[in-house]
């Protein structure tokens, strides 16, 4: 029998630009948030987040109940379209909320999170997931304007199913069933009056496993026509497969700001983590207006 070739259509590279507008109210004990994905992508949504961190001595307690964009990749955080269809799909928002406490005394300290998540898109199924938080971590060099500590970081995640691909349905983030690493952070900061300096080194080890899924999860026609082909052909791919990865991951950070007047900072961070299923690295530029009493 005669095969005839698939008709293929090459995407076009996908560019969107937009701002991304945010105003917040913050100090010792309340911070709130509100603002918008950004304005020029296929759709805007409203984020937003409120946080309350009382402290009694050297024991501080934190809540959050917050909706933010899934920033992952380019479907999760702007969405994309099928050039063949034209059918819109991805994202994705993390709407939920967490606790935690932690005891700091002389620069030394502990502390826990908890946190529950749910996530939803255009055409993608939705999920959810628990995440914990566990380390402690020891000061080492303390001077008047800097300060040096290194760390131990426990951290377990648990996602309802599996989305970390880009084909149709997909939300294009990292979710596994089940992941678990340890860290062992080292983190600087120098603050003066005009330079504020953050910078983060944790090499660590990580374990996750994913489970099999459909390469298409939310069009039975589509995936039905591919367990057809999947049935003629074995060669057809109709699923991914499941994954199970162990080994050593990394991540890394650095921000810094100059302080042009006591409320207006200019300046930009960089991060890069291995940490998952893809390596990431982040930019970002820009400047920082605070309004009201500033320190």
């Amino acid at each position: 029998m005669a095969k005839t070739a698939a008709q293929l259509t090459q995407a076009t590279t996908q560019r969107q630009s937009g701002v991304a507008p945010s105003v917040g109210y913050a100090d010792k004990t309340v911070q709130a948030e509100v603002g918008a994905t950004p304005l020029g992508f296929d759709q805007t949504k409203a984020t937003w987040r409120v946080a309350v961190t009382p402290q009694v001595g050297a024991v501080a307690a934190r809540a959050w109940f917050e909706r933010k964009p899934v920033v992952d990749s380019v479907i999760s955080y702007g969405g994309t379209r099928d050039p063949v269809t034209g059918a819109y799909w991805g994202q994705v928002m993390r709407t939920g909320g967490g606790a935690g406490l932690s005891v700091d005394h002389e620069g030394n300290g502990v502390y826990v999170d908890l946190s529950y998540n749910h996530y939803e898109g255009t055409n993608v199924p939705t999920n959810h997931n628990i995440e914990a938080n566990l380390g402690g971590y020891l000061r080492v060099v303390h001077s008047e304007h800097g300060n040096l500590t290194a760390g131990l970081n426990l951290n377990y995640q648990a996602y309802g199913n599996d989305q970390d691909y880009f084909t149709y349905g997909h939300g294009g983030y990292f979710s596994p069933q089940s992941f678990l690493s340890i860290g062992f952070p080292i983190n600087y900061t120098y603050q003066s009056k005009r330079v504020d300096i953050k910078g983060s080194f944790t090499p660590g080890f990580q374990s996750f496993l994913q489970n099999q899924v459909n390469l298409y999860p939310t069009d039975p026609a589509a995936q039905g026509v591919l367990d057809g082909l999947k049935a003629q052909d074995n060669d057809v791919r109709n699923y991914y497969d499941s994954l199970s990865k162990t080994g050593f991951a990394l991540a890394a950070a650095g921000s810094a700001y100059y302080r042009i007047t006591p409320s207006t900072r200019f300046g930009g961070e960089v991060s890069y983590n291995t940490f998952g299923s893809y390596d990431e690295l982040r930019a970002m530029l820009g400047i920082r207006q605070s309004f009201g009493t500033t320190k």
